[in-house]
């Protein structure tokens, strides 16, 4: 359908946006940040022109609570004079893509989540090819540019911490996580051909290795611990044994690759897990990101101090630089932003569509040894908690795209039982 084709297109922009920007248009660099939103309106209208979606009570309370942020901004405009393009930007990241995320969830058949995770397959090899001319290139080199001509990003002394196509290395991250609950699901569904899923599968080990990021390898972690977990609960019938080895094979591929062709970048990430450790406890912060938003509750008041105002590019359009002049996690400056009232409403919103997802694909697991929405939760669910969609656009991206495949997952769970 058009819908799906339009969804198609707007998964392949979000991933070749940063480098139209940083290599080939830079000049217009900030028009070309929003070049996925078209497709996105176009989407939304075709589908509620056509009433493909129904009015779940999921569907009832994003589309209530976007109303009500509409006139909180409003509000913010007019009481504290805020620019309305900040209003604007604020409101296109709580909400923009969280309505695709339904739309996704409404068009997309079995078929075509399983066209998304082959996309995400194929695109991961040059992906890798990329990553890694970036890894093995010198940190001036045209490759490792980026956006604006600053410095990049080291792992240690002179090695680069690869971006890909994308202009930050937040992105990067995403892409892996992506690509690696996308490699996960393809193993357990034949939509996808196994000779893809090898060449995937040395795609994303590329990117993981050279990436130097600790949260692609959390996202590596929990995906693999998920992908073990799906596979030891399932039937060891005889026709189930090829994949039962294949995963076997898969994952001890993966870990031999990356210890056998890239040392050196493993033994760079370890140098810089442990400099980072001396300097922040990653797992205190963890767990505080999720009550450190009920601590700025005074500061924020009831209605928060504006829309779209602690994020880079509604700082720009407000004061003309990129300054954030609110908090660095998400759930505190979610609550800075729009207040006690809609700042705690909407982190409700993700933690509980968040625990539902999980625990329908649980259920999906559990019925019909469907693994798909389950591998798809382990990327998509520790954005929806943790992650900064409403500050970074990329994140934003990947975290409500993922968001609307995995209900597609799960609404087409049924189609799953037919495949097999």
């Amino acid at each position: 359908s058009k819908s799906v084709t339009l969804i198609l297109i707007t998964y392949v922009l979000l991933i070749i946006e940063g480098a139209l920007r940083k290599w080939a248009l830079e000049p217009i660099h900030k028009s070309l940040f929003f070049i996925r939103d078209p497709f996105v309106a176009l989407s939304l209208f075709l589908c509620f022109r056509h009433r493909l979606i129904e009015m779940t009570p999921l569907v009832i309370i994003t589309l209530a609570m976007s109303v009500c942020f509409l006139f909180l901004g409003g509000y913010h405009i007019i009481a504290y004079n805020l620019n309305p393009v900040t209003v604007a930007y604020g409101w296109r990241n709580y909400f923009y893509y969280l309505l695709f995320a339904l739309v996704m969830a409404a068009v997309m058949r079995r078929a075509d989540v399983d066209r998304l995770i082959r996309w995400s397959l194929i695109i991961a090899v040059p992906m890798g090819v990329l990553a890694f001319i970036q890894w093995r290139s010198p940190t001036n080199a045209w490759v490792n540019y980026q956006l604006g001509g600053g410095d990049a990003f080291l792992v240690t002394a002179g090695v680069v911490r690869t971006t890909g196509t994308f202009t930050f290395t937040a992105g990067f991250v995403c892409f892996i996580g992506a690509t690696l609950a996308c490699l996960a699901a393809a193993a357990f569904t034949r939509g996808v051909p196994k000779w893809l899923v090898a060449l995937g599968a040395a795609g994303a080990a590329t990117c993981l290795a050279t990436s130097g990021a600790r949260m692609a390898f959390m996202h590596a972690g929990v995906t693999g611990l998920l992908a073990f977990a799906c596979e030891a609960v399932r039937p060891l019938a005889r026709q189930r044994l090829v994949v039962h080895a294949g995963v076997v094979c898969m994952t001890v591929g993966l870990i031999g690759g990356l210890m056998i062709f890239y040392p050196q970048a493993i033994d760079q990430m370890a140098e810089r897990s442990h400099i980072a450790s001396q300097h922040e406890d990653s797992g205190k912060r963890f767990f505080w990101s999720f009550f450190s938003g009920f601590t700025v509750g005074e500061e924020s008041g009831l209605f928060g101090l504006g829309l779209g105002a602690g994020t880079g590019g509604g700082s720009v359009a407000a004061t003309g630089q990129q300054v954030f002049t609110m908090a660095e996690d998400e759930f505190p400056r979610v609550v800075l932003e729009t207040g006690l009232i809609f700042g705690l409403g909407f982190m409700a919103l993700r933690y509980v569509l968040s625990g539902w997802m999980l625990w329908q694909s649980i259920r999906c697991m559990r019925a019909r040894q469907d693994a798909v929405p389950l591998l798809l939760c382990s990327f998509c669910i520790p954005l929806l908690l943790i992650g900064q969609i409403t500050m970074q656009g990329t994140v934003n991206g990947y975290g409500f795209i993922f968001t609307g495949l995995t209900l597609a997952a799960l609404n087409t769970s049924s189609e799953f039982g037919e495949q097999s």
